[in-house]
């Protein structure tokens, strides 16, 4: 009965949510703007190499980056509309963003903010893990929405990742150190992580051998 319920739902969602054609689609990423717009360059002054900063980067920076388990860094660039990230694929292997990614603060993930951007969108909104296509909430009746369906055809529902749209700034101040920073500040927290996996794994052995030790001494007492 209860598969039959959340069916019915899935194609009523379908149907009220029709997703727009693949050829819609590719003109609205296409003409869709900046929403961050540009930092001015007096963010580089104090680096060493503020020259370069601005030759690479200048008016094309972009807003953060996200850095693959496959170990590549890509850019992100929130835009305005319903898709705010485009597509977030790795560049080099094509995985979809997960939240086992280390990513700059301009994409949190889960829901933590609330708050409108100045031209009124809101700054949350969700991954579709098929083709990993971002889509932005909106509201609806009041409230926050999140349902739609994908271009591909997949349906919102709790497996798609939610994010909030953070600050460009930790990125902007340096673009040129901070995928490197990003990649030893996952490294770290990786190892760190893997650490304290062995910490557990030590107390439990030693909580196992000590219950083992108990055992023989009660034994050996009857």
């Amino acid at each position: 009965m209860l598969v039959h319920v959340v069916n019915t739902i899935r194609l009523l969602l379908r149907i009220a949510n029709k997703p727009k054609s693949a050829v819609r689609l590719e003109k609205d990423l296409r003409e869709a703007r900046r929403a961050e717009g540009i930092p001015d360059d007096s963010l580089w002054y104090d680096q060493e190499t503020p020259n370069i900063t601005r030759r690479n980067h200048g008016m094309n920076v972009a807003d953060g980056a996200f850095l693959c388990k496959c170990g590549t860094e890509n850019t992100l660039i929130h835009f305005r509309g319903a898709h705010p990230f485009k597509h977030l694929t790795c560049r080099a292997c094509g995985l979809v963003f997960s939240k086992r990614f280390a990513c700059s603060d301009i994409l949190q993930i889960g829901v933590k903010d609330l708050s409108r951007h100045p031209n009124g969108e809101l700054r949350i909104g969700q991954l579709c893990p098929g083709c990993g296509l971002t889509h932005r909430a909106f509201m609806k009746n009041g409230t926050v929405s999140l349902d739609t369906m994908c271009v591909c055809g997949s349906v919102a529902d709790e497996s798609w990742l939610h994010f909030s749209i953070g600050s460009p700034m930790d990125y902007w101040r340096n673009p040129v150190t901070f995928p490197q920073e990003l990649k030893i500040d996952h490294t770290l927290k990786l190892i760190e992580k893997h650490n304290r996996a062995q910490q557990r794994a030590r107390r439990k052995a030693k909580a196992r051998r000590a219950k083992a030790r108990r055992k023989e001494l009660v034994v050996s007492i009857d």
